[in-house]
């Protein structure tokens, strides 16, 4: 399976570089578009995770290529969505192999629409701990357009990324401060903190500890000035 994967990816990145080889002319780079990994997620062992891929600003897309590393001991691949940018078009996606997702799509007319989501991405999560789709931006990475079938442009996009995060544990929903050292030394990795906490001490973790809460909420102001690693979730 690990070789036809690698015979794939390699059939597919000189297909890519085919198809923008035959357009004549001098490439041109744009700026403003946006690549979307996900968003702020939290989850429970077990549970499964909808990861969107999501670009915005590229006009006329008809190629593109991208690879994704995660943590495999965190997160298990399942399958995938085609996404409404680029569904009813051709598509080609290579298998996956552990830790890494390796997506091709190339299409002989552009994209229409300038934004959207291009697949969504289906895990079960295996374990706690906090962990992103990591984009590699090498030579397989390409967003392109190809304009009247000489011009070539790609684009750089800004890449934003989302966590998924798997708390340890989650503090009663009845608690409402939390004092010095309460938890420090627990070797916790993230901690749910609950909408009602409204005092948060700041050795009340170690400071390696990812505090995860909701946004607008007390235990949103209450975690404010301290120096652990955060994530806001919706």
């Amino acid at each position: 399976m690990k070789k036809h994967n690698m015979l794939c990816r390699l059939l597919c990145t000189l297909l890519v570089l085919a198809v923008l080889t035959a357009a004549a002319g001098v490439p041109a780079y744009a700026d403003g578009a946006v690549l979307t990994i996900g968003t702020d997620v939290m989850a429970a062992p077990g549970e499964t995770v909808d990861i969107p891929i999501i670009v915005s600003g590229m006009s006329d897309l008809a190629v593109i290529q991208f690879a994704l590393t995660y943590d495999p001991e965190i997160l298990e691949y399942l399958d995938y969505t085609v996404g409404d940018l680029i569904s009813g078009q051709n598509e080609l996606l290579d298998n996956p192999t552990t830790g890494e997702y390796y997506f091709v799509w190339i299409n002989d007319t552009v994209l229409q629409a300038d934004a959207g989501t291009v697949t969504t991405l289906h895990f079960r999560v295996k374990d706690t701990g906090a962990v992103s789709l990591d984009v590699d931006e090498g030579e397989e990475f390409v967003f392109a357009s190809i304009v009247g079938g000489s011009t070539y442009n790609y684009y750089n996009p800004t890449i934003e990324y989302g966590r998924v995060v798997v708390p340890d544990f989650t503090l009663p929903s009845a608690l409402t401060r939390i004092d010095s050292q309460a938890f420090t030394g627990t070797e916790a990795s993230a901690v749910y903190i609950p909408e009602n906490v409204t005092s948060i001490s700041t050795d009340a973790f170690d400071n390696s500890v990812l505090l995860v809460y909701k946004e607008d909420s007390a235990a949103a102001a209450a975690a404010q000035g301290l120096n652990n690693p955060c994530v806001v979730i919706p």
